[in-house]
């Protein structure tokens, strides 16, 4: 007996034992709820109720049967088969004859063999195959899950890339409005310093514009006052009272009109030469 040939037999066993435990599991029931309702007194469980578990327990067993009926079936007609394959009627006498038939049975059984050696090894290979095929299918998704893996890592590495750049733009543009605020600074600074130079320049050209203003007005006032001395001089010399005070008018009147003799000290000078 081949393997599936076992397996066929396992199954069917199953197959009443399945079958025989579902009519038993209805009758139980219907039994025991009947018994119940006649020592109570009560139906509990109406007629259909009744009947729709004796039909779902039939109805296994009649299912299950009919399964188990047709693999009987036809596991008999190979069965019948393969003995006519294996049976020798009306076997000759002769030694040789008989070793010939049995040669000819012998190859037809290994003919079988063969063929369901090759059936099984054909299964086998099918088995295989759709392994293989499950193998690849999964390699492919597993690649195809890793590639997308990949794309997000490049999209996200991207992603930070451009960031990273717009930082730096940023950061750049920052250092460059700060250095040209800083030189805008250094440029007001330079302005502010030479302002203040310009200034410093023209104070010290005003105040030696105002140095060279009083060197000139003393220089006059000394010119002056020499003059009125000479001319005092002269006058007290020739004893004329009326020539002094008319010098003295004369520098008076020169003092008023922009001179710098002062009349005080030409009369104190005056005075003293008297």
């Amino acid at each position: 007996m081949t393997s599936a040939e076992r397996r066929k037999v396992v199954c069917s066993v199953t197959f009443h034992l399945i079958a025989i435990t579902c009519v038993i599991w209805s009758l139980y029931v219907l039994i025991d709820r009947t018994t119940e309702e006649v020592s109570s007194g009560t139906l509990d469980w109406p007629f259909w109720t009744k009947l729709i578990v004796v039909a779902i327990g039939f109805t296994g067993g009649i299912v299950f049967m009919y399964v188990q009926c047709k693999m009987y079936f036809q596991l008999c007609l190979r069965w019948r088969a393969y003995n006519k394959l294996i049976t020798v009627e009306n076997a000759p006498e002769d030694p040789d004859l008989r070793a010939e038939a049995a040669a000819r049975i012998k190859a037809k059984a290994d003919e079988l063999l063969q063929q369901q050696r090759e059936l099984l090894e054909q299964e086998q290979l099918e088995q295989q195959v759709y392994e293989h095929d499950q193998q690849q299918q999964q390699q492919q998704q597993q690649q195809l899950h890793e590639h997308g893996q990949v794309q997000q890592q490049q999209q996200q590495h991207q992603q930070q890339q451009q960031v990273y750049e717009h930082e730096e733009q940023q950061q750049q543009q920052l250092h460059e409005h700060a250095q040209q605020q800083q030189q805008q600074q250094q440029q007001q600074e330079q302005l502010h310093e030479h302002q203040q130079q310009q200034q410093q320049q023209q104070l010290q050209d005003d105040g030696q514009q105002q140095q060279q203003q009083e060197f000139q007005k003393q220089q006059l006032y000394q010119q002056h006052q020499h003059g009125a001395v000479a001319e005092l001089d002269e006058a007290s010399a020739d004893d004329d009272v009326g020539l002094v005070d008319a010098v003295v008018e004369s520098r008076h009147i020169d003092f008023e009109n922009g001179g710098q003799d002062n009349p005080t000290l030409v009369q104190m000078d005056v005075a003293s030469d008297r």
